[in-house]
């Protein structure tokens, strides 16, 4: 990259409020004239004593305003007068330069990389449902006492996406025995569909992202199945891979929505993609964590599943139903199966933020060391008289 085009890419500046310094050019100036002992600068000129006094009055001294426009018209065209100028034009530059480099400009780049994978999308329920625990009131009551791990359906839901996300990092690094980029991303829905992370491979976005995620984030009063399946349905019918999936993590009991699970089943099988649904939870009493007194209890919800629907979810979809047991036994049957499906290479455009200080403290350098080579070779300084 070229100079000229380096200083066209810059976008923007990290710390604009450094353009402030600039201020200290005219101030600086303004001081000079204003000073009781200004001082000149001079440059080894001839001897102008005589236009300056030529055709002048002889009662007007040698500095009339007639005598210095007759020794400026002399000299505007002297090659001494052209390093004057340009020696304070260099200093000039490079004390705005300068002040650029110390704002901070930055530019940003897009990148094209093409990897070998699946295009993935996650579709997480974020309904009320998934705040139910589904295990004995004891068991909840002792681990509770004995301040242990505890997740409810949401929290398992999370914990099965993070599994995939690592293990999907961990296949797309090059010296992998059998390297595959997916492209993930992830739908949300309670009441409503929205997507939150489009199709990507920053895995470290969406761990960000997933650590981030609470059940309270949108309306869960309903359990849109459907609108969440039209909503990843819609990420993927662009998608140039082969192969489309979607991964459904849900307790499976469709409450409301817009769209019914017929519709986004037909569009499902219009973009060819399939749909492996998990269900969260299991078909045995739930209950939910309620404060009373300064401590946690637990009562029973009535929260129940709904395996059949996902079976026909899946059936319909060419995909395959799972229960929720243990996220790494459930993570390893998925990659046997997603490991069968044709892979794609798909392109996975990236922005890069591009530091351009070092190309304004280069120009600075270069700027400075012209104007003071040029000023210490020809100048000379007097005080005024």
């Amino acid at each position: 990259m070229n100079l000229i085009e380096a200083l066209l890419n810059v976008e923007s500046f990290e710390h604009p409020w450094v353009f402030a310094f600039l201020a200290l050019l005219p101030i600086s100036y303004l001081y000079r004239r204003l000073s009781k002992q200004p001082q000149v600068e001079h440059f080894l000129f001839p001897n102008t004593e005589r236009y300056a006094t030529q055709d002048c009055p002889s009662s007007a001294p040698p500095t009339h305003r007639r005598g210095y426009l007759r020794i400026w018209n002399m000299l505007r065209h002297s090659r001494r007068f052209t390093l004057l100028v340009g020696s304070h034009l260099c200093l000039c530059l490079a004390f705005i330069f300068v002040t650029c480099a110390l704002a901070a400009p930055y530019g940003k780049a897009t990148l094209t990389s093409y990897s070998e994978g699946l295009d993935i999308m996650f579709v997480l329920d974020m309904s009320s449902s998934m705040k139910a625990y589904d295990a004995p009131r004891e068991d909840l009551e002792a681990r509770t006492l004995n301040r242990e791990p505890l997740l409810n359906r949401f929290e398992s839901a999370i914990d099965t996406i993070r599994h995939f996300v690592t293990q999907a990092s961990r296949h797309c690094t090059p010296d992998s025995d059998t390297p595959r980029c997916d492209r993930l991303g992830l739908v949300v829905f309670g009441d409503q569909a929205y997507l939150d992370i489009p199709l990507t491979t920053n895995y470290d976005m969406i761990h960000t992202r997933l650590a981030s995620r609470a059940l309270d984030d949108i309306p869960s009063l309903q359990t849109a199945i459907g609108d969440g399946i039209m909503r990843a349905v819609a990420s993927l019918r662009h998608s140039p891979s082969q192969s489309k999936v979607i991964i459904l993590l849900t307790d499976g009991d469709r409450r409301g929505g817009r769209i019914s699970i017929t519709q986004s089943l037909q569009a499902a099988s219009a973009y060819a993609v399939r749909i492996y649904p998990v269900l969260v939870g299991n078909e045995h009493e739930s209950y939910v964590a309620v404060k009373q007194y300064g401590s946690i209890v637990y009562q029973k919800a009535n929260y129940p599943t709904n395996f059949e629907l996902l079976n026909t979810i899946a059936a319909q979809s060419g995909g395959q139903a799972f229960r929720s047991l243990n996220a790494s036994e459930l993570m390893q049957v998925l990659n046997e199966i997603l490991d069968t499906l044709e892979k794609s290479y798909h392109p996975d455009p990236t922005q890069n933020r591009l530091d351009y200080t070092r190309v304004f403290l280069m120009l600075t350098f270069i700027m400075g060391l012209l104007g003071s080579a040029v000023r210490v070779a020809f100048a000379r300084i007097y005080p005024e008289p």
